[in-house]
């Protein structure tokens, strides 16, 4: 997937509210593109704050709270 040929991470093997895909960031967006549709973009300036599990967590795990 190319979200206007900016440099991008991609990280494989995610699960989102049951849907399996990907989650994808660059400069403009963090994106999950799952298996089964379209990849859904939520903006870096929409985003409030950040959670994310310890290491020592079994599960890795990242909450994104939206600005209201």
């Amino acid at each position: 997937m190319s979200t206007t040929n900016l440099p991008e991470t991609t990280y494989n093997s995610i699960v989102h509210r049951k849907a399996k895909g990907s989650l994808i960031l660059n400069s403009k967006a963090l994106y999950f593109l799952p298996l089964s549709g379209d990849a859904h973009p939520l903006p870096w300036t929409s985003i409030a704050k950040h959670q994310v599990s310890p290491a020592t967590h079994p599960k890795s795990l990242l909450k994104v709270i939206c600005n209201s």
